[in-house]
């Protein structure tokens, strides 16, 4: 797991492209958590939001993840599900990392 602090502020936009298909779960303050999946090839633009959020992957194989136009690199061809926790105050970011136990 790392915390990391973003170079951006509120409101947060986020953009996803990937080439392989991703199911990704986005959970925005109070509101219900929407699950969805994007298809290869494919690029997706979240409402922006301020309040603290998490988005999970599946995995992130040719996925591209923007926060208000820069890109986060360190996510980038994770084999597992990975979690984004993004918090406003300070604009930061922590990403846990998920394997199995073999």
């Amino acid at each position: 797991n790392s915390d990391e602090l973003l170079p951006v502020s509120p409101p947060f936009f986020i953009k996803f492209k990937t080439v392989e298909q991703i199911a990704y779960t986005f959970k925005n303050d109070t509101l219900p958590p929407v699950n969805n999946v994007i298809n290869a090839n494919k690029e997706l633009d979240l409402n922006p939001f301020v309040e603290i959020s998490e988005l999970i992957f599946t995995s992130t194989e040719g996925l591209t993840l923007f926060i208000n136009g820069t890109e986060l690199k360190q996510i980038a061809g994770y084999q597992y599900p990975l979690k984004l926790i993004i918090n406003p105050n300070p604009p930061s970011l922590s990403i846990h990392r998920y394997k199995p136990i073999f």
